[in-house]
C-alpha cells in the first residue's frame, strides 16, 4: 500500500486509542478495539488480506461500546465512517499488480523468490520439505520459511503435516 493509506490506518488506530482511553481500565472492549485497529494496520501494511473481518468485528465492538455510554456516539460514527473510507481506498485494484479475488482477499504480485518457490513446488508431485525447497531455490531455510508463510496466507501453497518434515505443495 502507499504511504498515505498506511498513514491513515495509523491515524485511525491512534484515534481508537484516544477514544478507548475514556473506557474503564479493566474493560475488555478497550483491549479488543485497540487490537482490532492494530490488525487493520497489519492487513494494510503486509497486504495479507483486506481487513474485512477485522472491520466487521471492530464495528460490532463500536456498537457495544456505544451502548455503554462511555463516549459520545458521534465518536463511533466518525470512526466507522473513516474506517469505511479507508476500506474503500484499500479495496481498489492497485497499479502494483494486485487484484481482487472473488473471496475478497488481495492477490499480491509475487516476488521473484516466491515465484521460484511456487514453480519448484509445481514440479514436485509429492510436495517438498523446507530444507529441500531451500536447497533447490538456493535460499536460506529462514528465508524459505518466511516466503512460504506469505504464500500459504495467500493460498499459493498448501502444507501437509505439522512437524519439521511437513511437505509443501503448490495449490
Amino acid at each position: 500500500m502507499d504511504k498515505h493509506t498506511i498513514k491513515r490506518a495509523v491515524e485511525l488506530c491512534l484515534a481508537v486509542y484516544r477514544v478507548t482511553d475514556k473506557f474503564p481500565e479493566s474493560e475488555f472492549l478497550r483491549c479488543k478495539l485497540r487490537g482490532l485497529s492494530v490488525a487493520v494496520i497489519e492487513s494494510v501494511v503486509y497486504k495479507i488480506s483486506y481487513p474485512k473481518k477485522e472491520l466487521r468485528v471492530l464495528f460490532l465492538c463500536f456498537d457495544v461500546a456505544d451502548k455503554q455510554g462511555w463516549v459520545d456516539s458521534r465518536n463511533y460514527e466518525i470512526l466507522k465512517s473513516e474506517y469505511e473510507r479507508l476500506y474503500e481506498e484499500i479495496t481498489r485494484v492497485s497499479d502494483r499488480g494486485e487484484k481482487l479475488r472473488n473471496d475478497g482477499l488481495v492477490t499480491p504480485r509475487l516476488t521473484e523468490k516466491q515465484k521460484t518457490i511456487v514453480e519448484f513446488l509445481k514440479s514436485q508431485s509429492n510436495g517438498a520439505t523446507i530444507s529441500v525447497i531451500a536447497k533447490a531455490v538456493k535460499k536460506s531455510v529462514r528465508t524459505v520459511i518466511r516466503e512460504l508463510k506469505i504464500l500459504q496466507d495467500n493460498n499459493f501453497v498448501g502444507k501437509e503435516g505439522k512437524t519439521r518434515d511437513s511437505k509443501f505443495h503448490a495449490t
